[in-house]
């Protein structure tokens, strides 16, 4: 039951996704041919507020009814989580180009020592293992920084 529900509201997510793209789309359509009649642009640019403009609706409508500033303390997390994952996994490429070795023999020797990267990413707190997961997201992304953060004490 728990598990149709989720199926539902992210169907629902990626229902409100796709018109949110749809009407960024027409938006973007129609400023451009104002903008090629002169009215928002300068020197064949757009202008960069009105760029802003764009993005914060945008953004307005994929939040939905959370408050502005409550959505930051969902959404910052989230960015700052990506980008760990993102470092590390161009650290584990470098490492497997530097010993001529796959990322398996890579993954092994880091577990051994974390010192050969920046800061350690265990498996299961990686971004490809929790955006695996479509139930209980927010339990899921807590476990990964908690994780992160036993393997990292410096960070």
């Amino acid at each position: 039951m728990a598990e149709e529900r989720s199926h539902q509201r992210l169907k629902k997510i990626a229902h409100k996704c796709n018109q949110v793209l749809l009407f960024c789309c027409i938006r973007a359509r129609r400023k451009i041919k104002a903008c090629n009649n002169g009215v928002e642009m300068s020197n064949n640019k757009l202008d960069s507020k009105v760029l802003e403009n764009w993005l914060w609706d945008a953004a307005c409508i994929i939040r939905g009814p959370i408050d502005a500033p409550k959505y930051k303390d969902y959404i910052l997390p989230l960015i700052f989580f990506k980008r760990l994952s993102d470092v590390f996994e161009d650290e584990l490429a470098r490492l497997s180009q530097g010993y001529n070795s796959s990322r398996e023999v890579v993954e092994a020797l880091l577990v051994e020592d974390h010192k050969l990267v920046r800061f350690y990413l265990p498996k299961n707190a990686r971004w490809e293992a929790v955006a695996s997961h479509t139930t209980n997201v927010g339990e899921q992304l807590t476990d990964a920084v908690r994780s992160i953060a036993r393997e990292n004490p410096k960070l």
